[in-house]
């Protein structure tokens, strides 16, 4: 194999924290990684913090409901 017939790229995932080697033939880059389009929405809603409200209403003495005011 000549230089000319392609290059060897150094490939490095560091939020994986693995590194490999691709070789290209001339005339092209490295291959994009292959992408499963329905994980990608999986890991992104599984890395987001969503709490809920903390909602708490507050009865007053006597049944009523404090914080509202309407009208």
């Amino acid at each position: 194999m000549a230089p000319e017939d392609g290059a060897v790229y150094v490939v490095e995932c560091q939020a994986a924290g693995r590194t490999g080697v691709v070789f290209a033939p001339s005339g092209s880059g490295p291959a994009a990684p292959k992408i499963d389009p329905e994980l990608v929405p999986r890991r992104a809603v599984d890395s987001m913090r969503l709490a809920g409200p903390a909602v708490r209403p507050r009865a007053q003495p006597g049944g009523t409901w404090s914080g509202c005011r309407c009208g």
